[in-house]
């Protein structure tokens, strides 16, 4: 299946919030629903953007139920996409990072530390803020210890 249909697919599967089917596209052609899904971070459509921000974090979840570091290639990608030397502007990528630790806390704690150092950009921290109230819904426990002190009310 050419990468054109695929992001079709997962086009047509955000617009009508079918995460199933997303997984499904998902299981049978990982890389590039990976791929769509990235695309999708850059839309203008907020209902895309968004959709592609959770959908991205269930399918990096069943990818680390399988294989951990591929999962973690993920991860690092979206970092890179808030690197100066990326070229890119990924200003939804704080929410990405958080969707994904939300779904995977103990395989990605770690980067944590990392979301919270971007609170200083006044661009991303607002989405920073967003991602860290995300992830303590389901671990209040790591926010604590790993950005100590750190208010979130």
């Amino acid at each position: 299946m050419s990468f054109s249909t695929v992001k079709n697919q997962v086009k047509k599967a955000l617009q009508s919030e079918d995460f199933k089917l997303l997984l499904k596209l998902g299981e049978q052609q990982t890389g590039r629903v990976t791929g769509a899904l990235f695309s999708f971070l850059y839309s203008l459509d907020e209902k895309l953007r968004l959709g592609a921000v959770h959908g991205l974090g269930l399918l990096t979840d069943n990818i680390a139920r399988k294989d951990p570091e591929r999962a973690r290639i993920i991860m690092r990608r979206i970092f890179w996409e808030l690197n100066d030397e990326s070229g890119g502007s990924l200003w939804i990528a704080p929410e990405a990072a958080g969707e994904i630790i939300y779904y995977q806390p103990e395989l990605f704690q770690d980067y944590i530390s990392i979301l919270a150092t971007f609170l200083d950009d006044p661009v991303l921290k607002p989405g920073v803020i967003r991602a860290l109230k995300r992830i303590k819904e389901i671990r209040p426990d790591l926010i604590e210890t790993e950005v100590p002190g750190l208010k979130l009310d």
